[in-house]
């Protein structure tokens, strides 16, 4: 195994693969990802993202208080040693885009405001650690849907403003297995897997000049499906 990755040494994240790769890092005949050691600062992060499924072996992963685990990809990941009081494991999908705001109207009634883009999903993810102890958090979601455009403005006396378009819906939560040998005594898991929420409608566009009414906003997305999160103790 190569060396010791640490996120005070990049800018206070720790990116895998491509941290990984520009180290030389092993990859093992059945394409896993091996490395010796990572350790993560205070408030700093560990972040696997990748266009495809991530296998990484660490031999020792230590993480300080209020250090991060952020998954952006799927991910299988097995530490031999894991040094944490208070990690947080963050499984959330990309966000939608907000819509486009309707077209303004030289004359007549203003356009409708365009629909918020969906939200991601959330990346499977398996957790293989020895101990786990102290307060342990889980958050998995998929991501947030975007807001909906807002209504373009009506043109010309009684005119109407465009309608807000609808926000996006929230993206569909994983399901993520979280494995361990022993738990310290003083182990506290806090678990937050609320569905993810649909965008906001976009607000109506303003009627046009005198006496035009303003447009409808649009209706909120709807949420996407919660994340299972499973725990078990290694069978040995």
């Amino acid at each position: 195994m190569p060396q010791i990755l640490r996120s005070s040494d990049s800018d206070g994240r720790v990116v895998l693969p491509d941290h990984a790769v520009r180290s030389g890092a092993r990859t093992t005949a059945d394409g896993a990802l091996e490395l010796e050691s990572i350790e993560i600062g205070p408030g700093h992060e560990l972040v696997f993202e990748s266009n495809e499924p991530l296998r990484v072996s660490v031999g020792r992963l230590e993480i300080a208080d209020g250090g991060t685990i952020s998954v952006r990809a799927p991910l299988d990941l097995t530490v031999a040693q894991f040094v944490a009081t208070t990690p947080s494991v963050v499984v959330v999908g990309p966000d939608g885009a907000p819509g486009p705001r309707g077209a303004s109207a030289g004359s007549g009634p203003g356009g409708r405001g365009g629909t918020g883009g969906g939200g991601g999903p959330a990346f499977g993810a398996n957790f293989q650690f020895d101990t786990i102890s102290g307060t342990f958090i889980v958050i998995a979601r998929g991501g947030r849907g975007g807001r909906g455009g807002d209504g373009g403005a009506g043109g010309g006396a009684r005119q109407r403003g465009g309608n807000g378009g609808d926000g996006g819906p929230g993206g569909d939560g994983s399901a993520i297995q979280i494995y361990y040998q022993t738990l310290a005594p003083d182990t506290n898991f806090q678990i937050d897997t609320a569905p993810a929420q649909g965008g906001e409608g976009g607000d109506g566009g303003p009627g046009g000049q005198p006496d035009g009414p303003t447009g409808l906003p649009g209706e909120r997305g709807a949420s996407g499906k919660p994340s299972t999160v499973v725990i078990r103790q290694i069978q040995t």
